[in-house]
C-alpha cells in the first residue's frame, strides 16, 4: 500500500524570514494512507529537512499563508535534480515520473484551497519511480499580496529515494 507525504511550508512576508526570502521554521512533514488523509505527522527518523520516500509512493509540496490569507495569487513549484556534488549521481534527472514514464523534475502547484483557515497551494501527488544515486530539490515560491506587492520564498530540503546505494 502506497503511503501519501505532504512537506507542509508556511509564507510569512511580515516575519524577519520572509523579508529575507525564507519560509518560516519549523516546516511539517506529513503522511497519510491516501491523498485525501487522514494526514499525520511523519515519524523519525524523517523530517521536514532529510526524509525517505520509498517507490511507488506519492510526494506533494504544499505552501501556506501565514500572513493572514493576504496572498492573492500564488505560484510554488518543487524543482528536482541530480546531485552531482554529492557524487553518486543517478543515470535520471529526477525520482518522479509523469503518465506514461517520462521523468518529471518540476513538480508546480496545480491545486489551492483552504485548510484550517489558511490559504494552501501544492502540487498534485507525484510518484517516486525507484531510482540510484543523489538527489537534491529547491521550492521555490512566488506570491502576491492584497497591496500588489510580490515576495519571493526557498527552501532546500533533502529527499532519499529508498533504493538509493
Amino acid at each position: 500500500m502506497a503511503t501519501y507525504w505532504s512537506l507542509d511550508l508556511t509564507m510569512n512576508p511580515t516575519s524577519g524570514n520572509g523579508r529575507n526570502g525564507r519560509f518560516e521554521p519549523s516546516p511539517t512533514l506529513q503522511t497519510a494512507p491516501s491523498a485525501n488523509g487522514p494526514w499525520t505527522t511523519a515519524a523519525a527518523p524523517n523530517t521536514p529537512d532529510h526524509f525517505t520516500v520509498p517507490p511507488g509512493d506519492y510526494v506533494r509540496v504544499a505552501v501556506f499563508d501565514g500572513s493572514g490569507n493576504t496572498f492573492t495569487n500564488v505560484s510554488a513549484a518543487a524543482v528536482f535534480g541530480r546531485n552531482n556534488a554529492r557524487g553518486g549521481a543517478g543515470p535520471k534527472s529526477s525520482p518522479f515520473v509523469l503518465s506514461a514514464g517520462h521523468v518529471s523534475c518540476l513538480l508546480a502547484t496545480t491545486n489551492n484551497g483552504n485548510q484550517s483557515g489558511r490559504n494552501a497551494w501544492w502540487t498534485a501527488d507525484w510518484s517516486v519511480q525507484p531510482a540510484t544515486g543523489n538527489y537534491q530539490f529547491l521550492v521555490y515560491a512566488s506570491a502576491t499580496d492584497n497591496q500588489g506587492n510580490q515576495w519571493q520564498f526557498s527552501h532546500d530540503p533533502e529527499m532519499d529515494v529508498s533504493s538509493q546505494k
